[in-house]
């Protein structure tokens, strides 16, 4: 057996046991994923090609293939990957060697690597792009002619693919229909389940089973739908569309859980005012519930708010004039509360306030919170 094969079977080896490792790795792991957080590790597979040309002359192939296994972790929206390289063309030839590559969800990525081919060539090579293309230059050390070379290259993520898909509709989701539950038809009538017969064991029997209408089934799958949506903004780092995606869920199927999910979103938009407001609410609608999961969550959610408070300014909205049927936003964003009394939670900056009544505006009224400040607006409205 020559070099090169003995060389290729080692790396299939090393890989196998790289991919093995890190199954176990997850397999570990168990439930450490059912967070709001894509977060783990996973075996690895990229594959990528490229054409280019030399830089300091021509080179013998214009074309490069390139296999990458190994293994990956994840913390969103970061993620970093490694392992052994299979590379065919380019500088090279037929060469073996490894990589290590750092990316952003769906967005930039950065590799570089180090390949020693069959003619006993040492190639180094890195590339900079964005979610699936990307440039990659190559330096041959030694006596070669060329020694520079140039690529455009295509990559599929293979690894990192299959790790998100499996994860994509795990972190708090709306609840399943109970197990009894039968699938409703949309057209006949819902029928009501009576209470089930006691157990054999002299019990008082299984809880009722309950039937979803088609009304709770349509929120349920708009609340699914809105997960999805969330997910997907999650990935490629869009917080603020992945926000309002978890508010529309939340509106369609009320889980507090989706709330801190909210708050996480919020605070990756430094939008510490919207991040609270989400804690608070959790916390309201918690505060009755004797539910194992919610109650676990309820520390966690007080620590964070305490720390979050701090950092705020509250308005205090007043006008002697109102109506009763006048709207205020603040920085294009409804503050129902603010004419009933309630204090507005504002992050420190400058601001903006609306009054206005349906589609007309009654003033604009610019003003600024420092933390820990209470912002004190007296409104006069217009003749």
């Amino acid at each position: 057996m020559d070099l090169g094969s003995t060389l290729l079977v080692r790396v299939i080896r090393w890989s196998l046991s790289a991919a093995l490792a890190a199954c176990a790795a997850v397999a570990c792991s168990g439930t450490a994923h059912a967070q709001a957080r894509i977060e783990g590790a996973a075996p690895d597979v990229e594959v990528a090609g490229g054409v280019g040309l030399g830089l300091n002359g021509k080179i013998d192939n214009y074309f490069l293939g390139r296999l990458r296994t190994g293994a990956l972790y994840a913390f969103e929206p970061h993620w970093i990957a490694g392992g052994f390289v299979l590379e065919a063309g380019a500088l090279s030839g037929l060469a073996i060697g490894g990589q290590l590559e750092w990316n952003e969800f769906h967005g930039f990525f950065a590799n570089a690597g180090l390949t020693y081919s069959n003619h006993e060539l040492l190639t180094a090579h890195a590339c900079v792009g964005y979610t699936i293309v990307g440039l990659e230059y190559q330096h041959g050390f030694g006596e070669r002619d060329p020694s520079e070379a140039l690529f455009l290259n295509v990559r599929f993520p293979l690894g990192f693919w299959w790790f998100t898909s499996g994860r994509e509709k795990r972190p708090f989701g709306p609840p399943s229909p109970p197990p009894a539950t039968k699938p409703v038809e949309r057209n006949p009538p819902v029928r009501a389940v009576g209470p089930a017969p006691p157990s054999a064991a002299g019990g008082a029997g299984a809880a009722a089973s309950v039937v979803v209408d088609p009304q709770t089934h349509e929120r349920l799958e708009r609340s699914q739908r809105a997960l999805d949506e969330a997910t997907l903004a999650g990935l490629r780092a869009d917080y603020a569309a992945q926000s309002d995606a978890l508010r529309r869920a939340y509106a369609a199927h009320p889980d507090p859980l989706l709330l801190i999910r909210v708050a996480d979103a919020e605070l990756k938009l430094e939008h510490r005012a919207g991040a609270a407001e989400a804690l608070q609410r959790f916390l309201a609608s918690t505060a009755a519930s004797d539910t194992p999961a919610l109650l676990a969550e309820r520390p966690g959610v007080e620590r964070r708010l305490a720390e979050l408070m701090p950092q705020l300014a509250r308005l205090r909205v007043s006008c002697a004039a109102a109506r009763g049927d006048e709207q205020v936003e603040v920085d294009g964003l409804a503050q129902p509360g603010a004419l009933l009394g309630y204090d507005v939670l504002v992050d420190p900056g400058e601001h903006r306030l609306t009054l206005q009544r349906g589609e007309l505006v009654l003033l604009e009224q610019p003003f600024a919170a420092q933390p820990g400040e209470v912002v004190r607006l007296e409104l006069q409205l217009p003749p």
